[in-house]
């Protein structure tokens, strides 16, 4: 998969951002969700990366990610783990018969991505990453409140 936008892990905590190809409902549909909690589990296990706050939705993911080491490539971990949650989601459509969907996943796949090897398109190609700069950035992200410049009123950011 090719790197789009390459996210430079100098900042330490992130909100990253992740969807099913043309936002099918794949989580739900293969029963998915549980891949997303093994996969959180073995990037703090293996890299040392915190998962903060997390939502699954039946289409896409949203994390804020705290990346303890530098030299961490934030691309690379959230590359592999779509791919290996994509063989997950294939082999629960496949444990589950679900041809039709392995059908519409497999003729959406580019030529250029079945002559690497892809032989199905289950995530959109690229991810949305970006560095928590500001509390209120990151009370923004996780859907918290947010203060105004004042300080004096609080409002509830919505997602």
């Amino acid at each position: 998969m090719a790197t789009r936008t390459l996210h430079d892990t100098t900042e330490q905590t992130w909100f990253v951002t992740f969807t099913c190809h043309s936002w099918i409902a794949l989580f739900e549909i293969a029963s998915a969700y549980h891949i997303v909690y093994n996969w959180l589990d073995f990037i703090a296990g293996t890299y040392n990366i915190n998962t903060l706050a997390f939502v699954i939705m039946p289409n896409h993911v949203h994390l804020l990610l705290q990346v303890n080491d530098s030299t961490i490539n934030l691309n690379k971990i959230i590359g592999n783990g779509k791919r290996f949650m994509a063989y997950a989601i294939i082999q629960l459509l496949t444990d589950q018969k679900n041809m039709a969907m392995l059908y519409k996943l497999a003729i959406d796949c580019s030529e250029q991505e079945k002559t690497k090897g892809q032989k199905h398109k289950v995530f959109k190609s690229s991810f949305d990453g970006k560095p928590i700069y500001s509390i209120d950035f990151l009370c923004l992200a996780s859907g918290s409140s947010t203060r105004d410049p004042e300080g004096t009123n609080s409002t509830t950011a919505n997602a």
